[in-house]
């Protein structure tokens, strides 16, 4: 997989969001050792919560070549979402941390919490890392304006 980096970021690719948990075995010492301390434990390893942004329909079919063969691991949860969908504007409750839909509570809706569904599934760093990546913010994650073409007249 090729790290997708402001230089080759391609506004014309679709780029997914993947995301899954990585149920990993260990080594069944370790797993045996686990169960001896405590009788309750399940023995089907520990979870990892996997998210890969930027993702491109390559690397998404890797990502399914794992899945599909994770052994001895597990995966479970997959979703592929892409990033023009996580770019959707949502509206949040703070106090309950609730979507709120503007035909539920129009009141509600204008004083909430506006979020991507990115912000709002996966926080703030991978909000930070797609404006960075699409060449909306700068390193300082200041927004970038763009450069108007001013063309002088030659007389």
């Amino acid at each position: 997989m090729i790290e997708v980096t402001k230089e080759n970021y391609n506004p014309r690719q679709t780029y997914y969001f993947v995301d899954y948990t990585l149920w990993e075995q260990g080594h069944p010492e370790n797993i045996e050792r686990e169960k001896k301390k405590d009788p309750t434990f399940s023995g089907e390893g520990y979870p990892r919560w996997i998210r890969e942004s930027m993702q491109t329909e390559q690397d998404v079919q890797e990502v399914l070549n794992f899945v599909f063969y994770p052994f001895p691991h597990r995966v479970t949860n997959l979703k592929i979402r892409s990033e023009e969908e996580l770019n959707e504007v949502i509206t949040i409750d703070e106090k309950t941390n609730e979507r709120i839909y503007e035909h539920d509570d129009e009141d509600a809706f204008k004083k909430g919490l506006k979020l991507t569904q990115r912000e709002f599934k996966f926080g703030g760093n991978y909000q930070f890392l797609y404006e960075h990546t699409t060449g909306v913010i700068d390193d300082d994650g200041k927004p970038i304006k763009k450069q108007k073409n001013k063309s002088k007249k030659v007389s």
